[in-house]
């Protein structure tokens, strides 16, 4: 069996490999897995060897990863309206001749020597 995609929600959803289980026990005719599941204690599934699923650490990290992906991508977007208005201000600035200025030009180079000797610093 292939998948050509993966929720990665339910990597980390308890309630997805218990639906799981429940949907292969109702499938199957299975006389060991039907006998497991009838001495289970109440609020416990019983699974079988054959049936377990395991996810891998690796795959539990890409899962967190992602979620916290999708949480910066919504508060992104969050904030847009106000990155709207600085670009706008920005292009103003450019149309006008405020940036090719020599004392700005100093002031962006000034910024730029400081910001590489801190990474020198860091890469020593």
């Amino acid at each position: 069996m292939s998948a050509n995609k993966i929720d990665h929600s339910l990597l980390s959803d308890p309630r997805a490999l218990a639906q799981f289980q429940s949907n292969r026990l109702n499938e199957s005719g299975d006389e060991a897995t039907q006998k497991l599941e009838a001495n289970k204690p109440d609020g416990q599934t019983i699974v079988p060897d054959s049936e377990r699923l395991e996810i891998s650490t690796s795959a539990r990290k890409l899962a967190q990863m992602r979620e916290l992906l999708d949480l910066g991508r919504a508060k992104l977007a969050e904030e847009e309206p106000a990155r709207q208005e600085k670009l706008e201000t920005v292009k103003r600035r450019l149309q006008s001749g405020v940036y090719g200025s020599a004392e700005v030009r100093d002031q962006v180079a000034g910024q730029l020597t400081g910001l590489m000797r801190g990474l020198d610093t860091l890469l020593e």
